[in-house]
C-alpha cells in the first residue's frame, strides 16, 4: 500500500504541472497578440502616421509587458529583446520622433525582437521558469 503523503504530493505535483502548462500555453497565444499589436504600432509608426508619440508608447508598454514575463516563462533572449525596443521607443520619444538615429536604434531593436518572436513561437512549450533557474530555461537546452 502506498504511503497516503507521498500520493498526495504526487497528485499536487500533477495539478500544479497541469496548471503550468496551461499557464504556458496562455502565454504563446498572448505572444502572438503581442507581436501583432507591436506590429500595428510599428507600422502606423513607419508610415509617418501624425500621432508618432502614440505609437511609441504603445510599443513601449507593449515591449516592457514583454520584457517583464518572457524570462519568467523561460525566454529569456525574448525579454532581452523586448528591453532593448522598450528603451529604445523610450529613448526615441526623448530624443524627438524626427531623430534618424534614435530612428535607427528603434528599427534594429524591432527587427531583433521580431526574430525573437519566431524563435520563441517556434520552440514546444515549456511552462514557467521556477525561480529563474537558467538550466530550467528552454533556451539553454
Amino acid at each position: 500500500m502506498a504511503d497516503p503523503p507521498r500520493d498526495d504530493r504526487a497528485r499536487r505535483t500533477g495539478v500544479l504541472a497541469g496548471q503550468l502548462a496551461a499557464l504556458g500555453d496562455a502565454f504563446r497565444a498572448r505572444l502572438l497578440r503581442d507581436r501583432e499589436s507591436l506590429a500595428a504600432a510599428y507600422a502606423a509608426l513607419a508610415a509617418a502616421d501624425a500621432d508618432a508619440p502614440a505609437s511609441l508608447k504603445r510599443i513601449e508598454h507593449a515591449a516592457h509587458r514583454l520584457h517583464g514575463t518572457a524570462a519568467m516563462f523561460g525566454y529569456a533572449k525574448l525579454g532581452e529583446s523586448a528591453g532593448r525596443l522598450e528603451r529604445a521607443a523610450r529613448e526615441t520619444l526623448a530624443r524627438g520622433t524626427s531623430d534618424g538615429a534614435a530612428h535607427s536604434a528603434l528599427a534594429v531593436s524591432y527587427a531583433g525582437l521580431d526574430g525573437e518572436f519566431d524563435a520563441a513561437l517556434a520552440r514546444a512549450p515549456s511552462g514557467p521558469v521556477l525561480c529563474g533557474h537558467p538550466d530550467a530555461s528552454p533556451q539553454t537546452k
